[in-house]
């Protein structure tokens, strides 16, 4: 009997606004960081940052490449006030188990601290073979290296699953696909240029898109 090829071997997924319903970062945090920095709200609202690529949205923000790591821990501190407010998008549960339970190697990478990560996984956590935090704003590229060379995979057997063309960018340089979620920060039509399918819309989205993988492999 043949077995069936699989197209990919490791799935890499961000956390926040992919994994995580973060909203939360953007409607509440987002604004006080702002006005911190004495940055006025923008004329079509905060919810246009959405339509930038990350640099751009740090411009906005008048954030300096050299205080992204001071800004990303003060953000960091303050969704851990309001992690109440943090939980999967409906759907991911079901679907991580399913993935898992084919042997599909699951890692998260993700900006956030570890025990906001591990308390919002809750009992997904153990359907993952790792979870890396704290990763640089724009530096996810070399821990994406490091998780593929340690799993023992080929970066062209590799899916990258985000919400932010920083996501797309990292992968790319390591020679990983990456697919968008239509429901995280970034806007549509930010993030279809650079996600090489088609965004998922849902969660279960996903399952079919490695079902079709599969089938072209």
């Amino acid at each position: 009997m043949t077995m069936p090829t699989r197209r990919y071997d490791l799935l890499l997924f961000d956390f926040d606004g992919t994994l995580a319903d973060s909203a939360v970062l953007f409607d509440l945090l987002l604004p006080a960081l702002a006005q911190q920095r004495g940055v006025p709200p923008p004329a079509q609202g905060w919810h246009a940052l959405r339509a930038m690529d990350s640099r751009a949205m740090l411009r906005a923000l008048k954030i300096r490449w050299w205080q992204i790591p001071s800004v990303t821990r003060q953000m960091r501190l303050a969704m851990a006030q309001h992690l109440h407010r943090v939980q999967l998008y409906p759907g991911w549960s079901a679907v991580l188990e399913q993935l898992h339970a084919q042997g599909l190697q699951m890692v998260v990478v993700s900006s956030n601290s570890p025990s906001t990560v591990e308390k919002v996984l809750g009992p997904a956590l153990g359907l993952f073979a790792a979870v890396h935090c704290r990763a640089p704003f724009l530096g996810k590229r070399a821990i994406f290296k490091r998780v593929v060379r340690q799993a023992g995979v080929a970066p062209g057997r590799v899916l990258s699953i985000g919400d932010e063309g920083r996501d797309a960018d990292a992968s790319h340089a390591c020679g990983i696909d990456f697919v968008g979620v239509a429901w995280g920060l970034a806007h549509a039509q930010v993030l279809q240029p650079v996600s090489d399918s088609p965004l998922l819309q849902q969660p279960p989205d996903l399952a079919g898109l490695l079902a079709s993988a599969d089938q072209r492999a």
